[in-house]
């Protein structure tokens, strides 16, 4: 009976022992969800979870962009958190999140010509809302003309600029041709509204942001 017990007591210990390959799937299991390592990255920077390790033993920073084949030469670090947990076994791990932009901006972001910026500057000032309106109907009310979100400091393809002022623009004059038809209505108004919510330029926040 004693030696069915050793043999049971020993079963459930080879049981318990993860071995070699177990014990790799345990501490990716045991990895919090938050910190698995990824790449996340563009042109314009992005953010890389790095994998796991002991805190006692940490890799430079360089190393981590090396291991993504990623040469470190072309980025700068704007931010590093840290984040730290144990394992059942009481092992410590740790692992950083590491924020870059690229070390050469001129690279990536949107240039314009002294010529290029002239000629914007000309034609906006003879800009013109385009005639004709479409006609809207409605009740007495306030009107408003509200300006947030203009993505300023955002490009798409090679517009950048230019695009920017043109939306604005654009809008500008919807709102007029609406103010318009509104008067044409009837509507009276006494004062008309321009308030300024924010949020203009691309990647910045009102409180502790950066572009």
């Amino acid at each position: 009976m004693a030696e069915n017990f050793d043999d049971l007591v020993s079963g459930l210990e080879a049981l318990s022992s993860p071995g070699a390959e177990g014990s790799a799937s345990n501490k990716r299991a045991f990895t919090p969800a938050a910190w698995r390592p990824k790449v996340v990255y563009d042109r314009t920077g992005g953010t890389m979870i790095t994998p796991d390790y002991n805190p006692t033993d940490a890799p430079g920073i360089r190393e981590f962009f090396e291991d993504r084949n990623m040469d470190p030469d072309d980025w700068m670090v704007t931010n590093v958190s840290m984040g730290q947990w144990d394992t059942p076994s009481g092992e410590q791990r740790e692992s950083k999140k590491i924020s870059f932009i690229p070390r050469n901006p001129n690279a990536y972001t949107d240039t314009i010509l002294s010529e290029d910026l002239d000629r914007l500057i000309a034609s906006t000032a003879k800009w013109k809302p385009r005639a004709g309106m479409q006609k809207y109907k409605g009740g007495h009310a306030a009107y408003a003309h509200v300006s947030s979100d203009t993505q300023i400091g955002k490009k798409a393809g090679r517009a950048g600029t230019e695009q920017t002022v043109g939306r604005i623009l654009e809008l500008t004059e919807s709102s007029i041709h609406h103010y318009r038809a509104l008067q044409k209505y009837g509507l009276r108004f006494g004062s008309v509204v321009l308030p300024d919510p924010g949020d203009a330029i691309e990647g910045s926040v009102s409180q502790n942001g950066r572009l």
